[in-house]
């Protein structure tokens, strides 16, 4: 009683079957989609993935702004508006020390201050 070689492979494809069973149905998938879709559509998918990325992206960097910005005027309010050149120079330096300004920021409110 010899093993023959279609025993064995009979054997050893149905436990790849069982064990990969998804992986391999998705390769099967994806070499079909590649077989009936033209290379041009993939391009396309891929760019508009990016587009979208990006724009998300660019939204939570928006997002992050506006509250940065929200903070600022409520730490103007909190504190209040003053008269005082001294004051207002603290505040400032405060806001930037703290990371609610950036250096650009802070040397054009400044100067604003300063004029």
């Amino acid at each position: 009683m010899s093993i023959a070689f279609w025993q064995v492979a009979i054997v050893l494809g149905v436990i790849v079957f069982i064990i990969g069973r998804k992986s391999i149905l998705k390769g099967i998938k994806d070499f079909i989609r590649g077989l009936t879709t033209p290379k041009h559509v993939y391009e396309a998918e891929e760019k508009l993935m990016k587009e979208y990325e990006e724009q998300e992206r660019k939204e939570k960097e928006r997002q992050k702004e506006e509250e940065r910005k929200a903070r600022e005027e409520e730490i103007i309010e909190k504190e209040g508006i003053s008269g005082d050149l001294g004051a207002s120079l603290k505040r400032l330096k405060k806001m930037y020390n703290e990371g609610h300004l950036s250096k650009v920021e802070f040397e054009k409110a400044k100067n604003k201050l300063l004029k």
